[in-house]
């Protein structure tokens, strides 16, 4: 733009014309140092296409890179490359979470089933002698047998086909068989008389606390325990914390602490009477 105005100076339009001409620059130049930050972000994005250099000459600049609007383009390109990249990670990584190796996202138990060679026999003694209570069972069922019910568990008793009475074993308190505490041993014991069920005691001694076990057979040979296990705390090993967390919390049991207190007492006499 060449005009003139009257005294041989440049009239507006020609100053408003380098204007355009420095903002043009200076766009040019800030769009290709975010392209160059880009790059070094991401080190993938400093190899050109092929063809890159040729196309940058094609349309004449003359240091050889794109014009602006391929810079864009290729901008577009990366951004949409690192999204389906971020994309396939959070997929394999929910794929490697769902293969890990997790406990079964159980409750508590429901139930114990005993296969009895009597239904009679075996009802009396769960009902009678442990104090579990009838319950309904689905009518649906096409064999015989009992549900019972006490202590937030279940019992269920089937009779299935022509099971032979079992041989009388001797109790082994280190056999299969399934536990409840009690408030007092000595009862347990009277009413196992009264019964005329046999049984063997037995007991462990940890840290100070003594627990007394009493072991019998049901009807069929299976054995049962009645114990002061509650006394003992619970102590989570290994990652057992993690159960801890979703289970209600483990304290120790009634009686546990008067056990240490009366232990530790009467070993300060003990003490006491070596030193006198």
């Amino acid at each position: 733009i060449s005009h003139q105005g009257s005294g041989g100076k440049p009239d507006g339009s020609r100053s408003v014309a380098r204007r355009v001409r420095w903002w043009s620059l200076e766009t040019m130049a800030s769009e290709r140092n975010s392209a160059r930050g880009r790059r070094q972000l991401d080190p993938a994005a400093t190899h050109e296409p092929e063809g890159g250099t040729k196309r940058g000459k094609k349309h004449g600049n003359r240091d050889g890179r794109d014009g602006t609007g391929s810079q864009e383009e290729s901008g577009s390109e990366r951004s949409t490359q690192e999204v389906l990249e971020r994309r396939d990670w959070l997929e394999d990584l929910r794929q490697e979470r769902g293969r890990e190796k997790k406990p079964l996202p159980l409750r508590q138990i429901n139930h114990i089933s005993r296969v009895c060679s009597s239904l009679s026999k075996s009802l009396e003694f769960y009902r009678d002698v442990l104090g579990f209570v009838e319950i309904k069972r689905p009518d649906s069922f096409d064999f015989d047998g009992a549900w019972l019910f006490n202590y937030g568990i279940g019992i269920h008793l089937l009779k299935l086909g022509n099971k032979s009475s079992p041989r009388q074993l001797p109790i082994n308190p280190k056999g299969d068989h399934i536990s409840f505490t009690c408030d007092s041993l000595q009862e347990v014991e009277s009413s196992l008389t009264r019964h005329g069920i046999n049984y063997v005691k037995s007991s462990v001694v940890e840290h100070m606390v003594k627990v007394e076990q009493v072991f019998f057979h049901d009807p069929d040979g299976n054995m049962i325990e009645v114990c002061t296990c509650d006394c003992l705390p619970v102590t989570p090993l290994g990652n057992g914390r993690q159960c801890m967390r979703r289970c209600p919390s483990f304290t120790v049991g009634e009686g546990a602490m008067e056990q240490i207190v009366e232990e530790l007492q009467r070993q300060q006499l003990v003490s006491r009477a070596r030193i006198a």
